[in-house]
């Protein structure tokens, strides 16, 4: 009853999430003209927190910190917007001398446009256009000849609309209405900010009683990271766009483009914009040159230098201050700057990335909204182990190699097989007993990881069993796989990595139990190591050690149950009932319990 109930369950989960998206994302675009200025204060207020720390270290007070950090931002930008509002007033009173320069680039163009790609492109226009023109004069002519009016058409009435006299009053209260939105918003915005920075410990003290006292360890790393990733990214990225910005204007004063500090403030500001900050950037500058200079020296200049200053930012300098990324996919955040842009507008766009940050955090800490985190982090969606027994069960031996190989890079042998290839190995034998995996695709998959066995670790060179001449003695272990082929690959890997002075000697996966008992009589075995791939097995691993312990007392039982994913100590408990020695769960605790044994070194007289 409770299995048919589970889709019903899981459908019911899904239908409430889907209903719940639909309602934030409703909240988010009808209640913007709130949302937004409280969420812009929220950021800068981060951006600025670091810097009035900084001051209050060094002892001052966190009002006139918060004060002074506020008033040298503001007047910066201040200073700035006033300046770059200067060169744009008189760049648009000076617009109408750049009309020659204009006119003999166009007439450039045009010359150029005779010979070639753009001649042809020209005719083709030119011919499509004749067309659709005597298409548009036959309809015309047809519908005048169906046609027939009752009466002589009346000749049109001149009307003519006198201009309203100028209203300078009606002017200026136009200016400042079309000025109070703005400039109420960024009011607000700045008192936000400032009533933030204040209280910034009472707002973090609230938020952590909202999420309930019992939750303090997973509320505090949630703050501290969005904090701490927000605060990096947006003081890096100002600092980063502000330097591109100056550079760029440097650059563009040396090659005599004019107005440069208005082009590098906007290329600074426009840079914000994820995407195509860069291309809008720089697209008024370089029109700006082609416009002042009567030749393309100047342009094709500007247009080199964005393309150097672009390329050494994105690939030299971000790489280096950022440090950790932002913890957001490249893919998540271009769909995040589309949604954010098409609920809050340009200002959404500016914003996109440190929301998606905060919402992957969320993410990450908050478990009812780990799909934030599965499809905004940057985190891989799948753990190796379980993306090569993805690629395995896609019979895709060549990707599954890839994987092992990118694995291998900076993991020992014994990692990739105890983090690797035996979780794969897990997940394909417990599929197997679930019903889900065929034998066919089984032995496929026991297959290819055989040969990842043979590629990626090193088998061991052959030790004697005995070496009287130095004084090493050997371990001599007999391997048992419990079950099936699965068991017999990962006695494999332990016999490659045993340490020296230790030989396994493995016993075929078809030896009965009896036979078995008989055969340990002749071997100078003095461990029995049962291989045992979990989860399952435990049968035949139980029957083996009770077996062996009738009939030999005395002989040391390692079993191996690699991978074993469950609660251990039930299992330990009843397979030393019934004989075991020594329960390991990975191949790192049996080469550890075979060191651990290992008889010591017997000195060797040098002569008498």
């Amino acid at each position: 009853m409770a299995m048919a109930n589970a889709p019903s369950l899981q459908a019911s989960r899904w239908l409430r999430g889907l209903e719940g998206t639909v309602l934030v994302v409703g909240v988010l675009y009808f209640a913007r003209p709130i949302l937004m200025p409280v969420a812009l204060a929220v950021l800068i207020s981060f951006a600025l927190t670091p810097a009035v720390s900084a001051l209050q270290r060094r002892g001052l007070h966190r009002v006139a910190s918060v004060g002074v950090v506020v008033l040298l931002l503001f007047t910066t930008l201040g200073l700035v917007v006033w300046k770059t509002v200067d060169e744009f007033s008189d760049l648009l009173i000076n617009l109408p001398t750049y009309r020659q320069n204009l006119r003999e680039k166009v007439g450039q163009l045009k010359a150029g446009s005779d010979s070639g790609v753009l001649r042809g492109l020209e005719q083709v226009v030119s011919d499509v256009s004749s067309d659709l023109q005597t298409s548009a004069k036959n309809a015309r002519q047809a519908v005048e000849k169906t046609e027939k009016p009752d009466a002589d058409p009346q000749p049109p009435v001149a009307v003519r609309v006198m201009p309203e006299p100028l209203n300078p009053l009606a002017a200026v209260q136009s200016t400042l209405s079309a000025l109070a939105g703005p400039v109420l918003e960024g009011g607000l915005v700045l008192v936000l900010v400032i009533f933030m920075l204040c209280a910034r410990e009472d707002i973090r003290n609230r938020m952590m009683r909202l999420a309930g006292t019992g939750r303090l360890t997973l509320t505090t790393r949630t703050l501290d990271e969005l904090g701490t990733r927000v605060s990096r990214y947006l003081m890096t990225n100002a600092i980063v766009n502000g330097g591109f910005g100056v550079v760029v204007g440097l650059g563009l004063y040396a090659i005599g483009v004019q107005y440069a500090v208005l082009w590098g403030f906007l290329a600074a500001m426009f840079r914000f914009l994820p995407y195509i900050g860069g291309v809008l950037g720089s697209a008024l500058p370089i029109g700006m040159a082609i416009i002042q200079s009567p030749n393309w020296t100047e342009p094709l200049l500007a247009m080199g230098l964005f393309i150097v200053v672009e390329l050494i930012t994105n690939y030299v300098v971000e790489p280096l201050t950022y440090g950790k990324s932002s913890g957001v996919s490249a893919v998540a955040l271009l769909v995040a700057a589309i949604f954010w842009s098409w609920i809050w507008g340009p200002i959404g766009l500016i914003l996109s990335v440190p929301l998606t940050v905060v919402l992957a955090v969320l993410g990450k800490y908050v478990p009812p909204l780990e799909p934030l985190w599965i499809l905004l982090g940057d985190a891989p969606p799948l753990k190796p182990d379980a993306l090569l027994y993805q690629r395995l069960l896609a019979g895709d031996a060549d990707e599954a190699a890839e994987i092992v190989d990118d694995f291998a890079g900076d993991h020992t042998p014994l990692q990739i097989c105890d983090d690797l290839l035996i979780p794969a190995m897990v997940r394909a034998q417990r599929d197997r007993s679930r019903g889900e995996l065929t034998e066919s695709e089984q032995q496929f998959v026991w297959t290819t990881i055989e040969h990842m066995i043979d590629e990626f670790v090193e088998a061991k060179a052959a030790d004697p069993e005995s070496d009287d001449t130095t004084g090493e003695r050997t371990l001599v272990v007999v391997g048992v796989p419990a079950k099936d082929r699965g068991d017999e690959l990962a006695l494999n890997m332990l016999v490659r990595l045993t340490p020296p002075r230790t030989v396994i000697k493995q016993v075929p996966t078809v030896t009965l139990a009896s036979e078995l008992v008989d055969l340990l009589a002749d071997s100078p075995a003095q461990v029995i190591c049962v291989s045992a791939l979990g989860p399952g097995g435990i049968g035949q691993t139980r029957y083996l050690c009770k077996r062996i312990r009738q009939r030999y007392a005395d002989l040391r039982i390692l079993v191996g149950r690699w991978g074993y994913p469950e609660d251990s100590a039930k299992m330990t408990a009843g397979l030393e009932k019934r004989g075991a020695s020594q329960v390991v769960t990975s191949l790192a605790g049996a080469v550890d319990a075979l060191e651990r044994i290992l008889p010591a070194k017997t000195p060797v007289a040098v002569g008498r």
